[in-house]
C-alpha cells in the first residue's frame, strides 16, 4: 500500500523560518484540527560535507482522528510546510527532535523543544478514559435492552433517544471498533438474563 493512502493520527513535517513566524504557522496548523504536538529550530545541523544545512523547524503534531497523509499534505502546502510524513508512534520523537541519541548529529537541548496545544500525555489520558466511558455506556445500553444479535444492537442504538444527543455515536463508534468484545457483552447479558451457559450461545 503506498504510504500516502495510510491513515494515521502522528505526523512529522519540516519548516524554513523565511516562510515567516513559527507561531503563526502553529497557529495555522491547529485550525486543521490538530490536537496538539512539539517543534525544534534545528540551526546546527551539518551536511556530509561539513557544511552547515539551512535551519529549519522539525515538527511533530497528532489529531484525535486519524488522517491520510495526502489530506495532510495537501493542506500543509498551503502554510509552507514541507516535506510531511505518516509517524507510526510518538514513542522517542523527543530523541528525535533533540539529537539526544545520535552520536554524529548536532545536539540540542530539551529545552529548544517547544510544546503547543494539549500535551501529549495529558490527552492520551484523557483518550484512555473517553474509551473507558464508552466501553461502560455499551455495557449498560446492553444490560437494559438485552439484543439477541450485533445487528439488533446497532437498530436499537440508532432508534434510541439519548438525553446526550452525543451518546449514540460514542456506543456506535465503540462496537464498530470493538466487534468481539461487544459480542461477548451480549452474550454475558443473555447468560445472566436466562442462567445459561455463556458456550451454549455460541
Amino acid at each position: 500500500m503506498n504510504n500516502e493512502n495510510l491513515k494515521g493520527r502522528y505526523f512529522g513535517a519540516i519548516y524554513y523560518p523565511e516562510h515567516g513566524p513559527i507561531e503563526k504557522t502553529i497557529e495555522r496548523l491547529m485550525t486543521l484540527g490538530v490536537v496538539g504536538g512539539k517543534y525544534i529550530l534545528h540551526d546546527k545541523d551539518l551536511n556530509s560535507d561539513g557544511n552547515l544545512k539551512k535551519a529549519h523547524y522539525h515538527i511533530v503534531f497528532y489529531f484525535d482522528n486519524p488522517r491520510s497523509e495526502n489530506s495532510v499534505r495537501r493542506f500543509l502546502k498551503e502554510i509552507d510546510i514541507a516535506q510531511c510524513e505518516y509517524i507510526y508512534a510518538l514513542k522517542g520523537m523527543d530523541n528525535y527532535l533533540t539529537h539526544s541519541k545520535a552520536v554524529d548529529k548536532a545536539l540540542y537541548n530539551d529545552t529548544d523543544v517547544v510544546t503547543f496545544g494539549t500535551p501529549y500525555d495529558e490527552y492520551a489520558c484523557m483518550k484512555s478514559k473517553k474509551g473507558v466511558n464508552a466501553m461502560l455506556e455499551t455495557f449498560d445500553f446492553i444490560n437494559e435492552t438485552r439484543p439477541i444479535s450485533f445487528s439488533q444492537l446497532i437498530r436499537l442504538v440508532r432508534g434510541t433517544t439519548f438525553e446526550d444527543s452525543e451518546k449514540a455515536t460514542r456506543i456506535l463508534s465503540y462496537i464498530s471498533s470493538h466487534n468481539s468484545m461487544t459480542r461477548e457483552f451480549i452474550k454475558d447479558a443473555w447468560a445472566d438474563s436466562y442462567k445459561v451457559d455463556k458456550g451454549d450461545l455460541e
